[in-house]
């Protein structure tokens, strides 16, 4: 398989989730993503990315993170190497961790909030809108296709709604709605996923 100098990804695995629901962590998400990464950048039977163009962030403990911003910058250093090769070819974004449905007032489909470590019913919104991470790839960074996969419950825990990030740009850039985009859950619509280790 030839190397795809071009394909970015960002891969997302949180186990600690300490005020998640009595403070229930997850005991395989770190290990998808790394599997997952470990894939991405196989170039013999996997995605074929160079190490560089993959981007790993996975919780800690102490201290507990990440936060949005840590996501934020491994998304900018992503859009401005792309952007030095003269554009992408695919982005990859894998999230393993806890999630939920909301319906947000501006969009007709669900969206997903992506639970954030901090996450708690006392702090509900410590979370990310997928909508609003593909909304921000799409219309903003040179990539062909995008391919997400959220391996997070999809149930509906409360009235919630989950923050947009602070990423965007002036100007859309042009075709960005004839982008191809794929994206793939491990549970159906107000259903749960399953940690299996």
């Amino acid at each position: 398989m030839a190397v795809h100098a071009q394909d970015f990804a960002l891969v997302v695995g949180l186990n600690h989730y300490p005020y998640y629901s009595d403070g229930k962590d997850l005991k395989g998400a770190i290990d998808d993503a790394s599997k997952f990464a470990d894939w991405l950048k196989d170039q013999h039977s996997g995605g074929g990315l160079p190490p560089a163009n993959c981007k790993l962030v996975v919780s800690t403990n102490n201290p507990l993170t990440p936060d949005v911003g840590q996501i934020e910058q491994a998304l900018l250093e992503i859009w401005r190497d792309a952007t030095a090769i003269g554009g992408g070819r695919r982005f990859y974004l894998f999230f393993s961790g806890h999630g939920h449905s909301f319906d947000p007032a501006e969009e007709q489909l669900p969206d997903v909030a992506l639970c954030l470590p901090l996450w708690s019913r006392e702090l509900p919104n410590k979370s990310i809108s997928a909508n609003h991470l593909r909304g921000w790839v799409q219309r903003c960074m040179p990539f062909d296709e995008i391919v997400m996969f959220f391996d997070c419950c999809r149930s509906r825990m409360l009235k919630s709604r989950a923050q947009n990030t602070a990423g965007g740009c002036a100007v859309a850039r042009p075709g960005f709605d004839n982008i191809k985009i794929l994206s793939i859950f491990a549970a159906e619509h107000e259903q749960k996923a399953v940690d299996f280790h």
